[in-house]
C-alpha cells in the first residue's frame, strides 16, 4: 500500500511539471479562454478595429453614437466593431476618473481584432471617462458623446480644447497662428489647452461634451488619420476575421515611463491579434535582418486624458495627467522581423532583438 502511495504521488507530481513544462515553453493564452468574440459590425480586412468589453446592447447604443458624428459617419466602411461580453475589473485614476488599462485588459482584448479598446461600465457621476495609449474607459454616467471625445484622443492626437489642459506633442488642433488652420475650420479662438494657443471651432466636441461636431478643421485631422491607419500601407498583413487571431502571434512589450524617459523592461511572445497603440509622438519600428522596415507605429506613453461634464457646466471638466509608471506595447511578430527600435520623435531611445524570446533587451543610453 504504501508504495502504491509514494508511484501516485510520483505520478501526479510528473504530470503537473509536465503540464506546467507545456504552458511555461507555449505562448501566453490569455486569462480568460472562455471568452468570446463577436462581430457587431465587419467592412473588410483592411479595416480598422474597435473592440467593446461589455453587453451587446451597449456595444451598440456607443458605437452607433460614435458613427452618427462626423466624419466617422460617413467613414464607416473604414472599421470593424466587435464586443466581448465579459466584465472588466477597473481602477481609479487619481480617484477621479475610471481607468481601465491594464495587461490583463490587453490580453482578453486579443482574441478579437482589436486596434482600439472601450470598456463601458457605469459608475458615479462624479467619475470621469479617460483615455490612455489606445485604451478608453467609459463611464455611462457621463453625456454619451464623451465616446467621441476620447476617441478623439487617442486615435487622432487631438488636445483638450478648454483650458487649462496638457498639450500633447505632435496634436494639430490647437496652434499657435490662426494661419495654420488653413482656412478649414470654423474660425479661430483663443484658448485651446493653454491660453495663447487657438482652437478652429468655438465649442465643438473637444471642448464641451453637449456639443455634436468636432469641427470642419478636427474631421479633416480625422479623416487623415483614418487614411493613415490602412493595414495595407506598409505590411499588407490584414486580419480576416477575429477566427485568424488563434493563428496569430504578438510581442508584448514591458516598458516604463518615468521622469519624461521610457524604459524597455521586458518582453514576452503571445497568441492573439496584437491591435494599435494610440496615436502621438514616440514611435517604434520592426526590422528585419536587412535592416527593411516591416512595421511602424505612433503612441502617447506621457498622457491620461480624463474628461466629464454636467448640464450646469459650459464646458469640460477634466484634466489632462502626467503619467508615470509601467505601460505595454504590443507588436506585430511577423517571422521575418528581427529588431525593434523605439523612437521620442526622431530620435532612437531603445533598441532590442525580437527574434529571440530568449533576448534581453538593450538600452541606448
Amino acid at each position: 500500500m504504501e508504495h502504491k502511495t509514494i508511484f501516485l504521488i510520483s505520478t501526479g507530481i510528473f504530470i503537473l511539471a509536465s503540464i506546467s513544462a507545456y504552458f511555461l515553453s507555449s505562448p501566453n493564452l490569455g486569462p480568460e479562454l472562455n471568452e468570446t468574440c463577436n462581430e457587431l459590425y465587419f467592412s473588410s480586412p483592411e479595416s480598422i478595429n474597435l473592440v467593446f468589453f461589455g453587453k451587446e446592447k451597449e456595444a451598440d447604443i456607443y458605437s452607433n453614437e460614435l458613427f452618427s458624428t462626423s466624419p466617422f459617419d460617413k467613414l464607416k466602411e473604414s472599421f470593424n466593431i466587435y464586443y466581448i461580453d465579459s466584465e472588466i475589473k477597473c481602477e481609479y485614476y487619481k480617484e477621479i476618473a475610471l481607468y481601465c488599462y491594464s495587461r490583463n485588459l490587453l490580453k482578453r482584448a486579443d482574441i478579437c481584432p482589436n486596434d482600439y479598446i472601450f470598456v463601458i461600465e457605469k459608475d458615479e457621476n462624479k467619475i470621469r471617462s479617460s483615455a490612455y495609449l489606445n485604451v478608453m474607459s467609459i463611464n455611462m454616467q457621463n453625456p454619451i458623446s464623451v465616446i467621441a471625445h476620447e476617441f478623439g484622443h487617442s486615435f487622432a492626437n487631438l488636445a483638450e480644447e478648454y483650458i487649462p489642459a496638457s498639450l500633447p506633442r505632435r496634436s494639430e488642433n490647437c496652434v499657435k497662428t490662426c494661419s495654420k488652420f488653413e482656412n478649414k475650420g470654423e474660425g479661430c479662438f483663443k484658448g485651446c489647452s493653454e491660453s495663447n494657443y487657438y482652437r478652429s471651432i468655438d465649442s465643438g466636441l473637444m471642448k464641451t461634451l453637449y456639443s455634436s461636431k468636432f469641427g470642419a478643421f478636427n474631421e479633416f485631422l480625422i479623416e487623415s488619420k483614418i487614411k493613415k491607419a490602412s493595414k495595407t500601407t506598409i505590411t499588407g498583413n490584414a486580419i480576416q476575421s477575429q477566427d485568424s487571431c488563434e493563428n496569430q502571434l504578438y510581442y508584448l512589450i514591458l516598458a516604463d515611463y518615468s521622469s519624461g524617459k521610457l524604459t524597455i523592461k521586458d518582453k514576452e511572445i503571445e497568441q492573439g491579434c496584437s491591435g494599435a497603440n494610440g496615436e502621438g509622438s514616440f514611435s517604434y519600428s520592426v526590422l528585419d535582418k536587412d535592416n527593411n522596415l516591416i512595421e511602424s507605429s505612433s503612441f502617447n506613453p506621457e498622457l491620461i486624458f480624463t474628461d466629464s461634464q454636467n448640464q450646469e457646466q459650459e464646458q469640460i471638466s477634466g484634466e489632462t495627467y502626467n503619467y508615470e509608471g509601467e505601460l505595454y506595447l504590443r507588436v506585430p511578430a511577423p517571422s521575418q522581423a528581427q529588431t525593434l527600435e523605439i523612437y521620442d520623435q526622431e530620435q532612437k531611445i531603445a533598441s532590442l532583438q525580437i527574434d529571440n524570446i530568449e533576448g534581453r533587451p538593450c538600452k541606448i543610453e
